[in-house]
C-alpha cells in the first residue's frame, strides 16, 4: 500500500519534487556559457552496466552523449572483478547507476485495472502476480507504466524479469557495497524493474555541482526581492534628509531664540544641582581622607556626596568630614563590616552634604 499523509501520496510527491528540480536545473544550465555547461550536469549523468550476451559493457551517458568505457567478459554467475572496480572508480553521487538487460529477457504485456487502484497499482500487481506469470512473485522483478487513463479504468504495460537473470550481477556488486538505481530493458529506459528496497540510497537534491546552480538561483531571487527594497529605503532616507534640511531652513528666528533660552535654563539647572565644582570637591576629599583609606565608589548629585570604600577607622573619618568647612551632616549609611581583602580594614558606606562654595549649603533635591 502506498504511503500517504493526510491523503497525499508521499512517493508520488517525492517523485514530483525530483522532476521539478531536474527541470529547473536543466533550465538554469541552458542560460550558462557553453564552457560552464560542459562542467555541470543537472541530474542527467548515467553510468550504464549493459548486459550484452556473454559480456558486460560499461557506458557513460552525459546529456544523451553515450561513451563506452570498457567491456568485460560475463558468463553465468561469474562477474569480472575489474568491471566492479571500474564502476566503483567512476561512480559518484551525480551518476544514476543503471543495469540494462536484453529485451528478450523481459516479458512485456498490456494490463488493465479499475481507476480506483491508481494510487496502489504496484501493490495490486504484487497481489495478482500469479495471474500474469507462472513464476512465484518472490522470483520476479517488475514495473508497470500507465499508458492510458480513463474515468473508470487504467490501461498499462507490465514489464517482468526473472530475478535469476540478474541475481549474479546484483550479488557481486552488493558484496562490493554497490547498489543500482535502476534495472531496465534496453528499449524502455524509463522502466525500473528494481524494487525500491534494493535501490541505491541517494540524496534528495542533486550533487555538489547542482548545488552551485542552486546557490546562484537563490542569489538571483534574493537580489530580485532585495534590490527594490534597498532602493526604496535609500530614496526614503534621502527624502527624510531633504525634509529635515527644509524644516531647519524654515525655522523662524523667534523659535531659535526660544531654543536658546531653553538650553540656557537647562545649563543653569545643572549648575545649581552641583553647588561645589568637582575640582574643589576632589581636592578637599584628598586632604581629609587618610592615606590608608580607599574610595571605591563616589556619587555626587543634588548637593550630596555618597562614598563607599575601605579604611581602618570609619568613625574617625566621620569626624574629619564634619570638621571640613565644605562638608557637613556626615553619616554612616550601612553597617560597618570587616574587609574581605584586608584583615585590618573595614568596609564603609558614608553620605554627607555639600556646603556651597559661596558660603551657603546646597539644597537637597
Amino acid at each position: 500500500m502506498a504511503t500517504t499523509f493526510f491523503g497525499v501520496n508521499l512517493q508520488q510527491l517525492g517523485s514530483g519534487i525530483a522532476d521539478a528540480i531536474n527541470y529547473w536545473g536543466a533550465a538554469m544550465r541552458d542560460v550558462l556559457p557553453k564552457g560552464m555547461q560542459q562542467r555541470l550536469s543537472v541530474g542527467q549523468e548515467q553510468l550504464i552496466v549493459r548486459m550484452d550476451g556473454e559480456q558486460l559493457a560499461l557506458e557513460q551517458n552525459v546529456n544523451g552523449n553515450i561513451e563506452t568505457l570498457a567491456t568485460f567478459p560475463h558468463a553465468g554467475e561469474l562477474v569480472d572483478g575489474e568491471a566492479i572496480t571500474l564502476v566503483k572508480k567512476t561512480l559518484n553521487q551525480d551518476n544514476e547507476l543503471i543495469l540494462q538487460v536484453d529485451d528478450v529477457t523481459v516479458l512485456s504485456k498490456p494490463v488493465g485495472f479499475p481507476a480506483a487502484v491508481a494510487d496502489n497499482l504496484r501493490q495490486t500487481l504484487l497481489y495478482e502476480m500469479d495471474k500474469h506469470t507462472p513464476f512465484a512473485k518472490e522470483d520476479v522483478l517488475f514495473d508497470v507504466v500507465v499508458e492510458h487513463r480513463q474515468a473508470a479504468s487504467i490501461q498499462a504495460r507490465l514489464y517482468l524479469l526473472h530475478r535469476q537473470q540478474v541475481a549474479p550481477i546484483l550479488t557481486a556488486f552488493a558484496q562490493a557495497k554497490i547498489r543500482f538505481d535502476r534495472i531496465c530493458p534496453r528499449s524502455a529506459p524509463s522502466v525500473n524493474l528494481l524494487p525500491p528496497s534494493l535501490r541505491r540510497k541517494r540524496p534528495m537534491l542533486p550533487g555538489k555541482r547542482n548545488l552551485f546552480l542552486g546557490l546562484v538561483w537563490l542569489l538571483l531571487v534574493a537580489l530580485a526581492f532585495a534590490a527594490p527594497l534597498y532602493f526604496k529605503r535609500d530614496t526614503a532616507i534621502r527624502l527624510e534628509a531633504q525634509m529635515a534640511a527644509l524644516q531647519t531652513q524654515a525655522m523662524g528666528e523667534s523659535e531659535l531664540w526660544e531654543r536658546r533660552d531653553a538650553e540656557e535654563s537647562n545649563i543653569l539647572a545643572f549648575v545649581d544641582s552641583y553647588p561645589m565644582p568637582f575640582s574643589q570637591m576632589y581636592e578637599e576629599l584628598s586632604k581629609i581622607l587618610p592615606d590608608d583609606t580607599w574610595v571605591n565608589n563616589l556619587i555626587y548629585k543634588n548637593g550630596r556626596i555618597t562614598i563607599r570604600g575601605e579604611g581602618k577607622d570609619t568613625t574617625q573619618l566621620i569626624g574629619r568630614l564634619n570638621a571640613s568647612p565644605l562638608f557637613k551632616n556626615a553619616r554612616i549609611m550601612s553597617p560597618i563590616v570587616k574587609s574581605k581583602l584586608s584583615a585590618d580594614k573595614e568596609t564603609y558606606h558614608i553620605a554627607f552634604d555639600v556646603v556651597s562654595s559661596e558660603g551657603g549649603q546646597g539644597d537637597d533635591q
